[in-house]
């Protein structure tokens, strides 16, 4: 279950042993019979709804990916979301025995639902308590997912105060598979398991059970549990030999006002409340053991912490009225371990250190490292030096937070810590955008652009951010790039630039309103402590058309013969040309064959009545003009690139002065319906 506009997780509970494994640790046990979750009815009935998809809003948007899979031979369906602005959540669906109906338990440090229901044609849908700790208010939440017969899924989310009152939708979302969508974006990398951080509801009680958060070892077998999503959860993944395994999900209930554990395997299921009476004591439950043979008895269990590196877990089924051993071991914190990595950022200097110690970086972005014991809890701090301030942590787990970094170390992680300089001299930066025009409808994907920013070769950048121009037709989200045009990094990052220094991005523009037929002229606002992008337009601006149906979208690049961007003419009157290469992206205009468009190109000045005549021509791929060069050509895009120059000849006794910024040829694709659907330009040059 995806919660799009809150931070939704993945459940998990304390994990409780299989007989099988008894052999391996101290304890006892009472016999058990034979079943398996594999064996019911029910247990394939969500199914379809295992796989990783990209989740669209009702309007087309892209909200992020969400990936669904299979625990415990199917028993145990896990729903990880991860939202384009890189945030997570989780949630747990197993066929619950008690209930005799399938249940869903979705939490987040913003809210939790518990929901139950079942399959009727087609369709799961649940329904239940949903708690949302920031307002600290109970309501209603209705869920249900179904195939739409064209291989993608549609869920829908309702809400309603109480029983008495009518549902209401909230938003309904479309589920593409991931591996066949066209229009796969890339998501933020993070952890399926994202790790906690302290804060969850701001409720004291849920630190009572982080003493079990850990990597242990309980014999032969293998326990760990892992304190996630802001500690409002702690999941538990037992593994022993064969098929001795299972999973339980932790956390704090409060529809309850208790602790609350649901454990899965393929031969048990477990579901217990209750809590820690004293702050040293142990934590015990109770509740009820279904065995997938059928068989129930009342359960329950503790968690004795012994010292930092043991603790003792004992069990025990009512028989009758009498209450039997059914588990007792010792477990041993395991002595594996996870690597943090620090980079420190910037353009201030400082240094970072750990608790419990290990990590020392001082000054500059050399970075450290240090091993720390796997899901132990780890604390990291930043102190400036002179003439800098410690601004927080711009990527790892505790991304887009200020002060001390606490987390429990799941994985091998990075983090990077930024400071800043107190003063800093003002600064100018430029930036070029490419390509210089996208096209899209209301409703429709996201189109990028690229955009790099490099700042003046005596004055560095601080504090740097990009944003949608005001008024803008569309709002606008980024993230880095590396050399490969790959995104790197969290969402929408705060960057520095050292002098002459440089950073690319792509920008995810979504669109919110239609634009008039000759486009927008959107202007990314990249605006720094020190310095603010001036707009230059066809340099760091792009041509954006909206329309409320699919249209064409070219994507265009040049080239010319200097290979940097600039048509050099080298005599008086000479000329000089640039190559251009063109695909559509997009739909058809409805002026030929479906999915094709008919497309006039023509070059220009951009208005800048430069001493120049200009002439297009199509070219095979490997050049030569398929036809006499003119002011402009049409043609017919289908789905194959097509190739163009433009030739520009300078007018005799007139010099072009080098000036990137006013002194350009642009190339200009414009449909049947005179949109322009895209643009590319080179500077140029010529003596007097």
């Amino acid at each position: 279950m995806i919660n799009a506009g809150h931070n939704s997780v993945r459940h998990s509970l304390f994990l409780i042993v299989l007989i099988s494994v008894l052999s391996l640790v101290s304890g006892t046990a009472p016999a058990q019979s034979a079943g398996n979750c594999v064996n019911l009815a029910s247990r394939q009935q969500l199914d379809f709804w295992v796989g990783s998809w990209n989740i669209y809003s009702e309007a087309g948007a892209f909200l992020g990916r969400q990936d669904v899979t299979e625990w415990e031979t199917g028993c145990l369906i896990e729903a990880v979301w991860t939202s384009a602005s890189g945030e997570t959540s989780q949630s747990m669906n197993l066929y619950d025995p008690g209930l005799s109906a399938w249940r869903q338990i979705h939490i987040s440090p913003n809210e939790l639902a518990d929901l139950r229901g079942g399959l009727s044609n087609g369709m799961m849908r649940l329904s239940g308590n949903l708690f949302e700790p920031e307002t600290q208010t109970f309501s209603q939440r209705r869920w249900s997912v179904s195939a739409n017969g064209d291989g993608s899924l549609q869920q829908v989310f309702e809400h309603r105060g109480s029983d008495t009152d009518a549902w209401v939708v909230e938003r309904t979302l479309t589920a593409r598979p991931a591996a066949t969508d066209p229009d796969s974006p890339v998501v933020p990398t993070v952890s399926a398991y994202q790790p906690g951080q302290p804060g969850c509801w701001g409720l004291a009680e849920r630190n009572d059970f982080s003493f079990a958060a850990g990597d242990w070892n309980i014999g032969a077998a293998h326990n760990r549990l892992a304190l996630l999503q802001s500690g409002c959860l702690l999941r538990e993944r037992w593994q022993a030999s064969g098929n001795d395994t299972g999973v339980s999900y932790n956390f704090y209930d409060p529809f309850t006002d208790q602790w609350r554990q649901v454990w899965i395997s393929p031969f048990i299921f477990i579901d217990m409340t209750g809590g820690r009476a004293s702050p040293n004591g142990p934590m015990s439950l109770s509740g009820t053991i279904w065995y997938h043979n059928g068989n129930v008895a009342p359960f329950r269990a503790s968690w004795t912490p012994q010292s930092a590196t043991s603790m003792v877990q004992f069990m025990e089924q009512q028989n009758g009225s009498v209450w039997t051993t059914w588990f007792n071991a010792t477990y041993v914190r395991s002595s594996a371990t996870a690597q943090a990595d620090v980079t420190i950022s910037g353009l201030g200097s400082g240094q970072v250190s750990s608790n419990p110690a290990g990590l020392s970086c001082s000054g500059g972005p050399s970075g450290c490292s240090a091993n720390f014991r796997l899901d132990a809890p780890v604390s990291t701090s930043g102190q400036p030096a002179a003439g800098s301030s410690f601004t927080g942590w711009s990527d790892g787990p505790c991304f887009g937070q200020s002060g001390d970094c606490s987390w429990n170390i799941g994985r091998n992680i990075e983090l990077t810590a930024r400071f800043t300089l107190n003063t800093v001299p003002d600064g100018r930066i430029v930036a070029a955008v490419l390509p210089g025009a996208r096209s899209t409808y209301v409703g429709g994907n996201d189109v990028t652009v690229f955009a790099s920013v490099i700042s003046r070769a005596s004055t560095p950048a601080q504090s740097c951010t990009i944003a949608a121009p005001d008024n803008a037709p569309a709002s606008l989200r980024y993230r880095r790039v590396d050399s490969s045009n790959t995104a790197i990094g969290p969402p929408n990052p705060v960057f520095d630039l050292e002098a002459s220094g440089s950073a690319s991005f792509v920008l995810a523009i979504s669109p919110t309103a239609t634009t008039p037929a000759e486009g927008n002229v959107f202007a990314p606002v990249v605006s720094c402590e020190n310095a603010l992008l001036d707009a230059v337009p066809g340099v760091n601006t792009f041509s954006l058309s909206i329309d409320t149906v699919p249209v064409p979208d070219i994507l265009s690049i040049s080239a010319t013969p200097s290979a940097d961007g600039v048509i050099r003419i080298a005599n008086s009157g000479g000329i000089n040309f640039m190559t251009a290469a063109a695909v559509n992206i997009g739909a058809g205009d409805g002026s030929a064959g479906a999915e094709e468009a008919t497309i006039t190109v023509t070059a220009d000045d951009g208005g800048a009545n430069l001493p120049l005549t200009l002439q297009v021509c199509e070219t095979g791929p490997q050049g030569g003009c398929l036809a006499p060069r003119s002011g402009q050509v049409t043609t017919v895009f289908a789905s194959d690139a097509k190739f163009f120059a433009v030739f520009a000849r300078a007018q005799a006794g007139s010099a072009i002065n080098f000036n990137p910024g006013g002194a350009r040829v642009f190339l200009r694709f414009r449909d049947a319906n005179g949109v322009v659907r895209s643009v590319t330009s080179a500077a140029v040059t010529a003596p007097e």
